[in-house]
């Protein structure tokens, strides 16, 4: 007995050295058998029966022999289980399948598309990190500057663009007016030109958002304060800083891959590039479902090296991330991580803190010389704005006298003029009516989507963070299957097996951002649960039912909905942009996203039919991404106030009493 726990104890000290890698193939092996798991199932959330509705696409009339027969081509008459093996099996030699619609080996096209893909999207990749670094940190060390807010207003304005407006700006402008450059992108560096500008216009925007927020962090440590003392200049301490956040930004890089590989599915049908992105849109129209499942499992997988490669750069770069390995090796003890790791840009310290109510008024922030801007008051103008586009959606009817859907030949094509402010389509069709009727159903999805998201990913956060540590286990992997996958590469699949319409784009959109509200959701729900005030229910006997329900969850209500509210832009930029490819709100729906890719084709002639509904969705994005902003800024400020907070619930309880012995002494009076 004592020989085999000597044995024992030599083997955990032998494992030590290598057991946060074994940790992290076992984690990854798991996320990648989810991942294939639900690329497989993906082809089974077709409506009605595969094999009739692949004969259906491919122009035949199907009849029950030919339905049987096709069937027993693609093995549907086997047991679930086994057609899951079969095709793992087949994956993992490299077979990808044959395509239903052109016959070919979807391995060898994917190979000699892949080297078109990858050059787009990491030359893309490499112009906005040369574009957003320097412009980030600049603005990062002279915040609160004019530069700084001038580079601040044109990265939200770049936020709010979608990616295929930008693309038909950029084809417009230096293609057909200009004419500096092909329209069809050739297999070249001139080619390569216009699709490689969209993409970095489409994505630098965001990129220094996200780099001045890291740079500014690091600058308000003590030893910036040090280098300044010494009179070093922002050059140098720029150098500093960026040698600091490199292991952040390569992390950053990572994450954003996935988003240049998504958007670049859209640049490549637009500019005709021959890449994967180009080959899955086809597929996609012509209902391929064995291409559009590789591709799926081809993305899930480039998105998993990546953000791997980005993890091994940022722990060759930081070694403060070898130092916590070290330590974690020595003592066997893994250091405490703080709860709100990945939510610190709310600086939540107590959920009871974290409300907009709180009743602190945030400092104006100081803007160049003289401009002022109050978080506040841009809060209520924001949701102003906000509301006068829901109430201009809700009376479309009544606003312009045309209606959205009569078509007048006679009208077809007319420039914008004072009875028509957005022209004419070639129907004859008023844009800006037409723009104004949009508004109700892109609005109606974002908010069923934002609504379902909220309600699953609180109920699954709360599940993790309270359900032990086999349920958070379970549930956390659940979570990273889903989020393996670029968002709008998901979002794609999902709404390309389901097919166009409201209930698909809603599960297909909610699929995707569950998984933020969870996340953030499981951490304040741990913070609650180890609370003192929970603790003291807990103990005066309080059910966990009734704990949850009366304390947990109105303690976590209002960072989540916070959080479930930003992914409001998001959700309507991936809806116009499924309508744009053909997968979202079906015709006649008047969606802005239908409306830019019906616009498309008269581009030179009538540029006002992509233009209006262009305008529309960059203003509605750009209006909920900075009332989004604005929130989380007032949330952050009032979770840094627990001594006001503590003072005001003071207050408000002494006000209670004070009333209560007023009634006392009213009616004592009374009685006498």
């Amino acid at each position: 007995m004592n020989r085999l726990g000597v044995f024992w104890r030599g083997a955990r000290y032998r494992l030590d050295p290598v057991w946060p890698v074994l940790r992290w193939l076992l984690s990854t092996l798991v996320v990648l058998f989810g991942v294939s798991l639900l690329a497989f199932v993906l082809t089974y959330l077709t409506p009605g029966d595969l094999a009739e509705n692949i004969l259906t696409s491919q122009g035949i009339t199907p009849t029950a022999e030919m339905v049987a027969a096709m069937r027993d081509r693609l093995g549907l008459t086997r047991p679930l289980w086994q057609q899951y093996l079969d095709w793992l099996g087949r994956v993992l030699h490299g077979d990808l399948g044959t395509s239903l619609s052109q016959g070919t080996d979807i391995a060898t096209d994917f190979g000699r598309r892949l080297p078109l893909t990858m050059a787009l999207t990491l030359v893309s990749l490499t112009g906005t990190w040369l574009i957003a670094i320097p412009l980030g940190l600049l603005v990062a060390i002279r915040q609160n500057s004019r530069l700084d807010l001038i580079v601040r207003v044109l990265s939200y304005f770049g936020s709010a663009l979608p990616g295929f407006v930008v693309a038909l700006m950029v084809l417009h402008l230096f293609g057909l007016q200009l004419g500096w450059l092909p329209i069809a992108a050739s297999q070249d560096a001139i080619g390569m030109t216009m699709p490689v500008l969209t993409l970095i216009l489409a994505m630098a925007g965001w990129y220094i958002r996200q780099v001045r927020t890291i740079a500014v962090e690091e600058l308000d440590k003590p030893y910036i304060a040090g280098l300044r003392i010494r009179g070093m200049g922002d050059l140098r301490i720029g150098l500093h800083v960026l040698r600091n956040i490199a292991a952040p930004l390569c992390i950053l890089a990572g994450n954003s891959f996935g988003g240049l590989l998504a958007g670049s599915a859209v640049v490549e049908s637009i500019f005709s590039w021959q890449g994967i992105g180009f080959y899955a849109l086809h597929a996609i129209a012509a209902k391929d479902y064995t291409i559009i499942q590789a591709y799926v499992v081809w993305c899930a997988l480039v998105f998993l090296v990546a953000n791997t490669v980005a993890d091994l750069f940022a722990f060759a770069l930081d070694p403060r991330l070898r130092q916590d390995v070290r330590r974690v090796v020595r003592y066997r003890k893994p250091p405490r991580k703080p709860l709100a790791s990945g939510c610190d840009s709310l600086h939540i310290q107590h959920p009871n803190l974290a409300m907009l109510g709180t009743g602190r008024r945030p400092a104006a922030r100081r803007f160049g010389r003289g401009l002022r801007v109050d978080p506040l008051l841009a809060w209520r103008v924001l949701l102003a704005v906000l509301v006068i586009v829901v109430l201009a959606g809700v009376f479309a009817d009544s606003l312009t006298p045309y209606d959205p859907h009569l078509t007048s030949i006679g009208d077809a094509l007319r420039p914008p003029s004072l009875a028509h402010p957005f022209g004419t389509d070639d129907l004859g069709r008023d844009v800006l009516t037409r723009v104004l009727a949009g508004i109700r159903p892109t609005l109606s999805v974002a908010f069923t989507v934002v609504a379902c998201s909220l309600a699953i990913g609180t109920l699954i956060g709360v599940l993790a963070a309270l359900g032990g540590r086999v349920v958070d286990a379970l549930l956390q992997r659940l979570t990273a299957v889903f989020q393996s996958f670029p968002e709008f590469i998901l979002v794609l699949a999902l709404a390309a097996m389901l097919g166009p319409g409201f209930v698909s784009s809603v599960i297909a959109l909610t699929a995707v951002y569950w998984t933020h509200v969870a996340r953030y959701a499981r951490i304040l729900a741990l913070q609650v649960s180890r609370s003192p005030y929970m603790q003291a229910a807990r103990m005066n006997g309080v059910g966990p039912a009734r704990s949850v329900i009366r304390h947990l969850v109105p303690n976590i209500a209002s960072p989540v909905l916070v959080i479930g509210a930003s992914n409001l832009g998001s959700v309507i930029l991936n809806l116009a942009t499924l309508s744009f490819v053909g997968l979202g709100l079906p015709r006649p729906t008047s969606e802005w996203g239908t409306m830019i890719s019906e616009g498309r084709s008269f581009l030179q002639v009538a540029p006002w039919l992509a233009m209006g509904p262009g305008l529309a969705l960059f203003v509605l994005i750009l209006v909920v991404n900075l009332l989004a902003d604005t929130s989380q800024e007032l949330l952050a400020v009032s979770a840094r106030s627990p001594q006001l907070a503590q003072q005001k619930g003071r207050s408000i309880e002494i006000t209670r009493i004070d009333r209560r012995l007023a009634r006392r002494r009213a009616a004592a009076d009374q009685l006498r």
